[in-house]
């Protein structure tokens, strides 16, 4: 089982703040993005979290074209690394009908940018009731905020909290019901991996018995 740092919604405030001042060269292609996105390999086994996925999934073999310099046009600053590997050899699609990653695109109204946006005004909505909501920290676009680059099929949210440098934003879940997070010691990629696997000891998830064989959808497909 993985552990990571868990904790309720109420009064918990962390940052990570560092320096974040790369861009990617307008010349990239998306296989020279891809390629130069190094990783850090797992102490145990020596994979890298996008080796490991890609040894548990095979990859499409023409995957959806993804614009991954809209989201540094729309942040300042570019996808965290591994997050970028994965949409470059996967796009973006569900994994075992159990994770969505979201389209890092701040046109699409179903991506990161447009769920952002939907979880921002529900929560502005509940505020209205509520002089001092639980929620522990801002959402993006405010400073530092939360934004959410996937959804888990139980109703999850799977965020990264940006403060500080891209490769090095927290992973979140939050529960369905929005009141318990769970903070992950690894990439978004990493994270995939383990929720795939039915490997992590979350108690506001429930463990059922991994897919013999798992599988990538597309998005469109």
């Amino acid at each position: 089982m993985v552990r990571a740092v868990s904790f309720k919604a109420t009064g918990v405030r962390n940052a990570i703040v560092e320096s974040a001042n790369f861009r990617l060269e307008e010349t990239e292609t998306r296989k020279e993005i891809a390629a130069r996105h190094a990783e850090v390999g797992d102490g145990s086994t020596g994979e890298t979290p996008s080796e490991r996925l890609q040894r548990l999934v095979e990859p499409p073999q023409q995957p959806p074209q993804v614009d991954l310099r809209a989201f540094e046009r729309e942040v300042g600053v570019p996808l965290p690394h591994d997050f970028a590997r994965l949409a470059s050899i996967y796009g973006i699609g569900r994994f075992d009908e159990l994770v969505s990653v979201l389209a890092p695109d701040p046109g699409m109204r179903c991506g990161m940018f447009g769920r952002t946006q939907d979880e921002r005004e529900t929560h502005e909505y509940l505020a209205e009731d509520d002089p001092d909501p639980s929620l522990p920290y801002p959402i993006y676009p405010d400073d530092g905020g939360l934004l959410k680059w996937g959804e888990h099929d139980c109703g999850h949210r799977l965020w990264w909290l940006t403060r500080g440098h891209p490769d090095r934003w927290p992973v979140l879940i939050q529960a369905d019901d929005g009141e318990d997070f769970f903070m992950y010691a690894g990439t978004a990629t990493g994270l995939v991996c383990d929720l795939i696997e039915q490997r992590l000891d979350v108690w506001f998830m429930l463990l059922a018995v991994p897919w013999r064989t798992h599988r990538f959808d597309p998005s469109g497909r």
